[in-house]
């Protein structure tokens, strides 16, 4: 019965301690619950055992001796309780033992959890700012917060993120490792940069710009940067400046940069001189870069500065190629370019679907967009150039609105598509197209409309070869309108221009008397098939052809050709000419209302001149009628 009652208790007991070990959860204590659960069965069979040898014995000793049973009842008595305290002892050490484990084991969790917690924090894959102390209020100097955070970017590989603030450097930023660098949004995430109180220009410094990078890959989106002067103390640009250059971002190495819905700010009462972008290769090429959806504005009416230039002309071993501007605004007021490509060596460059605002009545370079740079010492090679689908918004005083200038004889540009618009003030001079020493140019599908100006033309033209197709050229309301137009004191060898199904607007254009619509050099080949010339509401109902000659006086021209062909004016049709200029002249299939040569010397003046199909009203030398056999005192022989 005893022994009964001590199994139902240490079953009891073990049903205990596992309850309790199952209220903890832990795998590990159950495991040793089940051992100590194992043990107890052991120890519970061993002690059935020896009592089963005890009752063997006391039975023996019963039939031996019945006197001995109330000794030997006391005795077994004595021991059975002996080994139920034996018994309860160990089972409460083992308790401890156990609960102790358990709660070095809980112990260990927690701290592992804490520490789980605080790697998380530490592991997240950006870096902020604000966790290194950066305020954003547009007032703390947040340099050294900054400075911070691009090391840590740097150190563990991680991007520099910028929540929505305003914030304020007083220094600039050096990015000379790979990284990606995110606002929270391009409105609200802004890093200003104001009035170097230590440093007036740039030149007390080594850096290339307010933020240079300086590595191989560069991820920028979500983030604006604005360089705003107003009390004097600027960080500014020379014109004769060497080697450092005044830019709020620079970008002078890399192979894999994207900047993304990002905006950049040059402005202020003081006018800083300096650009608001510049990618230029260095020492080593620079490709592969994607600038899209972004914000370039220079408000500044400095001498100096422009919005977005790229470049490569500091060595001629250096390449600048594979780059993207697309979807992008960029605004200039007055003076340097608003874009400006030039160097030793450009290729594979995408001007896409941008819109470009000019304004202001300052002008310092004169030129909007530029291609090349004037610039003897060097041969600028720009080939596979495309400005195309952009949207160009004039309301200002520029003189060139787009220009190719000292391009080697390879270079290629493609300006298609685009759209170009707006009101001329304050010059004497505008033209949309200039080509001096431009190699291949092709125009093709621009939309121009123009109103106001002196005189303003569709193209300026020196040097190069030039296909222009289905273009547009509108102009209302100014003084004087032309096609091309040349600088009347110099001569060009090797002229060649040709226009195919181009028109050619003149609307409430005040033609002034004796002067030219074209003006053309002696030497190479004008070409326009298939065109409209269209001065409905001009005061002056003429189309003025101009050939110039050598200042020199000399008549050693190289043969030319000028050729209408199917051609149709609703105008009269001018030429002048005052020496011989061993020019072909050919009218074929043409039509106009009236076709005059002014020839007041009375000399011949052309090679010959092919008149077949023209269809005008009248044909007139020196503004009198004659018949089309009468020419011969302008041209060496007619093609009737």
């Amino acid at each position: 019965m005893r022994q009964s009652r001590k199994a139902i208790f240490y079953y009891a007991m073990c049903i205990i301690f596992a309850l309790l070990l199952n209220v903890t959860n832990v795998d590990a204590e159950e495991v040793q619950v089940s051992d100590v659960t194992s043990e107890y069965s052991v120890t519970d069979s061993t002690e059935n055992e020896i009592e089963d040898e005890q009752n063997e014995e006391i039975e023996n000793e019963e039939n031996n001796n019945e006197l001995n049973d109330t000794n030997g009842d006391e005795v077994n008595e004595k021991f059975a309780d002996e080994m139920v305290l034996l018994e309860d002892s160990k089972l409460q050490e083992s308790l401890l033992e156990n609960n102790q484990e358990i709660s070095l084991l809980e112990s260990s969790k927690i701290q592992k959890s804490a520490n789980l917690l605080a790697t998380t924090s530490n592991n997240q894959d950006y870096v902020s700012v604000k966790d290194y102390g950066a305020v954003g209020d547009g007032k703390t100097d947040d340099s050294a917060a900054i400075q911070k955070a691009c090391n840590a970017a740097r150190d563990y590989g991680k991007t520099l993120y910028f929540p929505n603030g305003n914030y304020y450097s007083s220094t600039n930023i050096l990015l000379n490792f790979d990284c990606v660098v995110k606002g929270e949004s391009k409105e609200n995430t802004i890093i200003n940069f104001r009035d170097y109180v230590n440093k007036n220009s740039i030149d007390s410094w080594d850096q290339r710009g307010i933020v240079t990078f300086k590595a191989n890959s560069l991820t920028m989106e979500n983030i604006s940067f604005r360089y705003t002067a107003d009390n004097g103390t600027n960080f500014t640009r020379k014109k004769n400046q060497s080697g450092t250059e005044g830019v709020l971002f620079s970008i002078i190495k890399g192979n894999s940069i994207s900047i993304n819905n990002c905006g950049f700010y040059v402005g202020g009462a003081q006018n800083p001189s300096i650009t608001v972008m510049w990618i230029k290769a260095e020492q080593t090429d620079i490709k592969n870069v994607k600038l899209s959806k972004c914000t370039l504005t220079n408000d500044a009416e400095a001498t100096v500065g422009g919005g977005l230039w790229i470049s490569a002309h500091d060595r001629s071993d250096v390449k600048v190629s594979d780059i993207h501007v697309s979807e992008c605004t960029i605004s200039k007021k007055g003076n340097d370019e608003a874009l400006s490509l030039w160097g030793y060596y450009l290729s594979d460059i995408y001007i896409d679907s941008n819109t470009f605002n000019f304004s202001g009545t300052k002008v310092q370079n004169d030129v909007f967009i530029a291609f090349g740079m004037p610039d003897t010492n060097r041969v600028e090679r720009l080939t596979d150039i495309y400005f195309t689908n952009n949207q160009i918004n004039v309301n200002g005083a520029a003189m060139d609105l787009i220009k190719a200038q000292i391009l080697s004889s390879n270079s290629e540009i493609h300006i298609s598509g685009n759209h170009i618009d707006g009101a001329i003030q304050g010059v004497t001079w505008f033209s949309c197209f200039t080509f001096y020493k431009s190699s291949k140019i092709f125009l093709h599908d621009n939309h121009i409309n123009l109103t106001g100006g002196k005189v303003v033309s569709y193209m300026t033209y020196r040097f190069g070869t030039i296909e222009s197709t289905d273009n547009y050229f509108t102009t209302k309301n100014c003084n004087r309108s032309m096609i091309i137009k040349m600088n009347d004191t110099q001569y060009f060898d090797y002229a060649n221009v040709q226009c195919y199904r181009d028109h050619f607007s003149f609307a409430d254009t005040n033609t002034i008397s004796e002067q030219s619509t074209v003006q053309y050099p002696a030497s190479g080949q004008l070409r326009f098939e298939g065109c409209t010339f269209d001065t409905t509401g001009s005061a002056l109902h003429e189309f003025r052809y101009q050939i110039l000659t050598k200042t020199d006086g000399s008549t050693d021209y190289a043969y030319n050709k000028i050729i209408f062909l199917n051609c149709n004016f609703d105008s009269n049709l001018i030429f002048k000419f005052y020496k011989f200029s061993n020019t072909h002249l050919i009218l074929t299939g043409t039509t106009c209302k009236n076709l005059n040569f002014h020839n007041p010397n009375g000399n011949k003046c052309l090679f010959g001149l092919d008149i077949s199909k023209l269809v005008c009203n009248s044909v007139r030398l020196n503004y009198k009628e004659v018949q089309k056999n009468k020419l011969n005192a302008t041209s060496g022989y007619i093609i009737m």
